[in-house]
């Protein structure tokens, strides 16, 4: 059973013109479930979609064939558009991709910190997050918004707000202090190979200073047009230690969770 839970997605155009519409990037680990290809995304919340070969394509049914051999978890990236499909046969709604390519396939990775056996190796990530969370810098003007900027490693690209209602300066006084992830800003986390890494940070209720929950997207490099979560980010030049870009509003199309709002599960900033 899939439940609809809608979450980031990395939105891109590629810069050849081939590709007449922009598609989606999804990363997350992949398995098969009741004979169907299901990913489960690297989000704050949980978000799963099945699988299915675009019209003339065969990245699903190729990695199906290869998945029993590869060590679990099994990461990947898949690239597809997504599709409003019919309620499954228990009456939930479904996440439905068709699936151009699917790339990065590696086993025994996953982006998820409950899937690592290694405790050590949990708390080092989570340290690495806490480290990069912690720096968090002051809070950015709103002309954030439209002109060119140059952020470093650490550095907020948009300051923080409640993007799923608005750009405006949120009410600190509107948020519990038990909520987080519904106030997030972007940070920029340097490069991974020839990937953009960037951390989506959020926090609780008006307190703007520390992060409380935390999740990293990566985007190909050579993407120029990024959109995560609510804010569209145009790339101009990166390298490993700077990022310059401009930054608009662009509010996501997904459906309001059936729990009222929950951010779900999330890494949380500052516990080993």
């Amino acid at each position: 059973m899939i439940r609809r839970r809608l979450g980031p997605t990395l939105a891109f155009a590629f810069l050849t013109p081939a590709i007449a519409a922009a598609q989606d990037i999804y990363t997350g680990t992949l398995a098969v479930e009741q004979d169907r290809l299901v990913l489960t995304r690297c989000d704050l919340v949980e978000n799963r979609y099945v699988l299915r070969d675009a019209p003339g394509e065969t990245a699903v049914a190729d990695l199906r064939a290869r998945l029993p051999r590869l060590a679990k978890p099994v990461y990947g990236e898949v690239i597809g558009s997504y599709v409003d499909a019919p309620a499954d046969g228990d009456g939930q709604e479904q996440n439905l991709l068709d699936v151009t390519a699917i790339e990065g396939v590696e086993g025994g990775r996953s982006c998820h910190l409950g899937d690592l056996g290694d405790p050590a190796a949990a708390k080092d990530l989570d340290v690495a997050r806490q480290t990069l969370s912690a720096s968090s810098p002051p809070r950015i003007s709103e002309d954030a918004f439209g002109p060119v900027r140059t952020a470093a490693v650490g550095e907020a690209l948009v300051p923080p707000g409640d993007y799923a209602k608005g750009p405006e300066e949120p009410d600190p006084a509107a948020y519990p202090a038990d909520e987080a992830g519904t106030i997030y800003d972007i940070a920029f986390a340097g490069m991974d190979g020839d990937r953009i890494r960037f951390e989506v940070r959020g926090y609780a209720g008006g307190d703007f200073e520390h992060v409380a929950v935390s999740q990293e997207q990566t985007s190909p490099a050579t993407v120029s047009t990024i959109h995560v979560r609510d804010i569209v980010l145009e790339i101009r030049q990166v390298d490993a230690g700077t990022i310059r870009y401009s930054a608009r509003w662009e509010k996501e199309q997904r459906d309001a969770p059936a729990d009222g709002g929950d951010p779900g599960p999330a890494v949380e900033a500052g516990r080993p």
